[in-house]
């Protein structure tokens, strides 16, 4: 059976490799640009000597024109996603679907709940499971838009790198799949994240088993990487790997779920990378920590004893993981869950757990890049325990943070041997890449941490399956809905005819929307705005600056980069009485008294080749730049202090009534 699964894995990778096609699709547009420009020099010279009044003198009068013509190529390029759906892992735990009297895989919701004993220990599985008969895994899900019936939407095609279908624990029912093609149709009912679609399907496979699986599944996701289904469908098919071949069918009803899967509406393959939403905190595919305790013996050495016992006994890792923040308490709350969680702190000393529940609260507590993590994490089955914590960090980069975690554990590990738990624990001297806020593309990253074990309490044998299953099912899906929102956005002016984007870069801890078309910013903040439909024109806002602080507005392409083609942007520093402006390593200052605790107004307008800069009523320049500068505003304050920016308008050059 082992050889059978490489095999199917092997295959799988193959063809998804080889036949999947891309993941970003790639718009260049190579232009040629002309600039144009004469000049015309009139010369009027007087005739010498003295004159008569009432008589005049003709003069001499001399006209030169100059043409210059100035032209060179330019190319840019954009990037889009080109996949409907890329996937990771999707476990269905599968009800009614035993053929004859055989018994049920015992693997619960999901279909991943595993019984420790059989799991690590090779021995007989004493539990049952009156509800969930089988499984189904699929591990590389990528799907493509399919241009069938003129273009309909919601069609697709995809391929699965591996499946395994397995009805109920009878090898010969089983049925595995590699390059598994599927064709889907998408109805929406919800146009928002997460979305809440139903899904018509069928699957094909070749080998090593030959069966079809049709299927309608109802869905929500995908936020955060995290998406639940119900299915309900009818397989059919030959094994082919158990001599002699047997046909097998069978109807069933499942509950899934899938981790590191994200899905992508048609109207946003048509929305650049860096302009899709993110809607997690933090999304990784590992997390590994290193452990040392007072265990007796090493997980990496049982063997050894005395003093030959290695420091690290253990380690502690997630595989498959994400954090999304809730609409509660600024935002600083978070839920997060991983497909798997283990925790190792000795040879016998450990908890595994699959999707278990962790709530974080963040904290920068004297207002600055130093963070306190309070965290609470319940790991239900296989290992019933529970972790709690707090981490402290202080980056020392952009990449790279300083961390000190202290934390307590308890519970049992689910097995029926004798077993000790960690109770309480310390953690220190750890360094951690700082997990990025970001949800379009999957992470993979690795820590180090070590831990202190002052004490040790033996656990009984104790497992909670399937009365624990609805739990867990209601509260991810709980947590998926009420976190739709995402915070690192919002739009301001949404029902005018130029609504204005805005979206948090930086620091969203000092950002607060005052009011629905004004938001304030203060210490290291920092927001971009736009509106999508313009990039030349004309930008205008109130702002409120409070006394000794200086906003920086800076024209960009992009909210991450402040140059295209090696062409930078204006920076506007305003500040009480004088406006600074930096244009290709220009410096522009100018006197603008600005009124006593009254708002006043900026104005940038760009027509293409000219942007001019007005602030409380005064011109600071006119700067001559071929960046769309009106595209994104940058604002921040890099003295720290506080602004309030009200009212923000992007309208067109010219009036189009």
């Amino acid at each position: 059976m082992n050889r059978h699964v490489l095999l199917v894995v092997a295959l799988g990778i193959a063809m998804f490799v080889v036949g999947c096609g891309s993941y970003t699709r790639v718009e260049r547009d190579i232009y040629t640009i002309t600039n144009a420009d004469t000049v015309v020099t009139e010369r009027v010279q007087n005739q010498p000597g003295d004159r008569d009044n009432g008589i005049v003198y003709p003069s001499t009068r001399s006209v030169t024109m100059a043409r210059t013509v100035n032209q060179h190529d330019s190319a840019v390029e954009r990037l889009y996603p080109s996949f409907i759906r890329l996937g990771l892992f999707e476990g269905i735990g599968l009800i009614g679907s035993k053929i004859d009297t055989a018994k049920s895989t015992n693997t619960g919701l999901f279909g991943v709940y595993y019984d420790i004993d059989r799991l690590f220990f090779n021995q007989p599985d004493t539990s049952t499971s009156s509800l969930f008969s089988g499984y189904i895994y699929r591990i590389g899900i990528g799907e493509w838009k399919l241009n069938w019936f003129d273009n309909d939407p919601g069609w697709s095609w995809g391929v699965t790198m591996a499946e395994f279908i397995r009805p109920d624990a009878d090898n010969s029912h089983a049925l595995l799949g590699a390059g598994v093609l599927t064709i889907n149709k998408r109805i929406y009912f919800r146009s928002l994240i997460p979305y809440v679609t139903v899904r018509p399907s069928i699957s094909l496979s070749m080998v090593p088993s030959q069966y079809v699986n049709a299927s309608v599944s109802a869905e929500v996701g995908s936020i955060g990487g995290l998406n639940l289904r119900a299915y309900a469908g009818y397989a059919f098919g030959a094994n082919l790997f158990v001599q002699p071949v047997n046909y097998v069918s069978f109807p069933y009803f499942g509950i899934g779920a899938s981790v590191v899967d994200f899905l992508n509406r048609e109207e946003e393959l048509n929305v650049e990378w860096k302009y899709h939403e993110h809607s997690a905190w933090e999304i990784g595919v590992i997390d590994f920590v290193l452990a040392g305790s007072s265990a007796d013996l090493s997980a990496f050495a049982a063997d050894q004893q005395g003093d030959k016992v290695p420091v690290i006994k253990g380690g502690t890792g997630r595989i498959a993981f994400a954090s999304i923040a809730l609409p509660v308490l600024d935002y600083r709350l978070s839920l997060g869950t991983a497909l798997v969680n283990m925790v190792v702190l000795g040879a016998y000393e450990y908890g595994l757990s699959m999707f278990p529940i962790r709530v974080t609260y963040h904290w920068n507590p004297f207002g600055s890049t130093f963070v306190a993590e309070p965290f609470f994490e319940y790991n239900f089955a296989p290992s019933t325990f529970a972790h709690m914590g707090v981490r402290f960090a202080v980056p020392v980069g952009e990449q790279t943070s300083i961390q000190v975690v202290a934390g307590w554990a308890s519970g049992n590990t689910g097995a029926g041997i004798k077993i000790l738990m960690a109770k309480r624990s310390v953690d220190v001297s750890m360094i951690k890449p700082i997990q990025p806020v970001r949800t379009s593309a999957p992470s993979t990253l690795a820590s180090v941490q070590v831990f202190s074990i002052d004490s040790l309490e033996e656990a009984t044998f104790g497992t909670a399956r399937d009365t624990l299953m609805s739990r867990i099912f209601m509260i991810i899906l709980l947590g998926a809905m009420l976190s739709s929102c995402s915070y690192w956005e919002f739009t301001m002016k949404e029902y005018s005819g130029w609504p204005v984007q805005t979206r948090i870069l930086a620091d969203r801890h000092g950002v607060e929307r005052s009011a629905e078309n004004a938001v304030g910013i203060r210490s290291d903040a920092k927001i971009a705005m736009r509106c999508p439909r313009l990039t030349d024109g004309i930008f205008s806002t109130e702002v409120k600056l409070h006394a000794g602080s200086t906003l920086r507005l800076q024209t960009r392409t992009t909210p991450y980069d402040d140059s295209t083609a090696q062409k930078k942007g204006l920076i506007i520093d305003i500040s009480d009485g004088q406006t600074t402006v930096i244009h290709n390593g220009t410096t522009t200052r100018t006197e603008t008294p600005l009124p006593q605790k009254a708002p006043f107004v900026v104005e940038v307008k760009n027509d293409g080749r000219w942007t001019v800069v007005t602030v409380a009523c005064v011109e600071v320049g006119r700067f001559e730049t071929t960046v769309r500068s009106t595209e994104w505003i940058i604002a921040s304050l890099p003295t720290g202090g506080s602004a309030l920016i009200a009212d923000p308008t992007f309208a067109p050059l010219y009036s189009t009534n």
